[in-house]
């Protein structure tokens, strides 16, 4: 069964009412559009995710192509000098390699710079 209960409202009591009911309406029109809009950012940003892993691990291979493709790093050539360390009659050699491998290590800024305090000193310039 289903019954029906009439209440009396006057005019502003309907209006105000009517009104709140359309608000509410209209809010929950809203928080539906948030939600859907929400639920695109999160598409968007999981293919963008996505992508950006994608080219994390290309640019990964690539460095190491490239590190295949470059020379040795000095360190390898310092363990080598560290063997020589080790034989007694190659004492002389290995300190040689040493400084070699020293200089080796300094950037060409760093030797410019070396280069010009020589030239300094020789003229008798103090720094």
């Amino acid at each position: 069964m289903h019954s029906s209960i009439h209440i009396k409202l006057d005019n502003d009591e309907a209006v105000n009412l009517k009104k709140n009911m359309l608000l509410l309406e209209r809010d929950l029109l809203e928080s539906v559009k948030f939600i859907r809009n929400y639920e695109a950012l999160r598409k968007k940003e999981f293919l963008l995710k996505s992508k950006v892993k994608r080219d994390l691990v290309m640019v990964h291979a690539l460095i190491n192509s490239a590190e295949l493709d470059l020379p040795k790093e000095e360190h390898e050539f310092e363990h080598e000098a560290k063997e020589y360390t080790h034989e007694a009659e190659g004492k002389e050699l290995s300190k040689i390699k040493k400084s070699r491998i020293i200089e080796h290590k300094k950037s060409d800024i760093e030797r410019q710079i070396d280069e010009i305090r020589e030239k300094l000193s020789r003229l008798g310039v103090q720094e």
